[in-house]
């Protein structure tokens, strides 16, 4: 278990060691000098739980850090669709209030693992971008050369 304190200022709790937590430090931040402390209780009713896992070291076993992230537009939801026919259906629902929002979406081949076993970019197949000012952004779009899904 740990609280996690911002410029003295209570952010979080989490009781989980194994698992991330995230908090929004955003309204505690200061120009200059943010002092991030993790103040973590070694022994807990969290850690008697995990112990009945034979998960036997207790504190937190992760890294802490305080990342910035750059505020645009965050996808709150999206639904993909596709069938045999080639018809691809994609919403994607935003917090965004900007009239200049913009949605770019790219269909990639499936075969990406290079022979080294890294991840390389599969062949572009189809992109489309949509620009609105709305929360939900609708694309919907034919794809040529279907490929069907097979075990085999």
């Amino acid at each position: 278990a740990c609280f996690i304190y911002l410029n003295q200022e209570l952010l979080g709790f989490s009781k989980d060691s194994r698992l991330p937590c995230e908090v929004d430090a955003t309204p505690h931040l200061k120009e200059q000098d943010n002092i991030l402390e993790v103040v973590v209780i070694r022994w807990s009713d969290g850690s008697y739980c995990e112990d009945q896992d034979h998960w036997w070291m207790a504190g937190i076993h992760r890294s802490v850090e305080l990342i910035q992230r750059k505020k645009k537009m965050e996808i709150e939801d999206f639904c993909i669709q596709a069938d045999a026919t080639g018809l691809l259906s994609i919403v994607v629902e935003t917090n965004s209030k900007s009239p200049d929002t913009q949605l770019i979406c790219r269909l990639y081949d499936d075969k990406q693992t290079s022979p080294d076993g890294g991840v390389e970019e599969g062949k572009l197949m189809w992109t489309q971008s949509i620009d609105g000012d709305e929360q939900t952004l609708i694309v919907s779009s034919m794809v040529d050369n279907v490929k069907l899904w097979s075990a085999e």
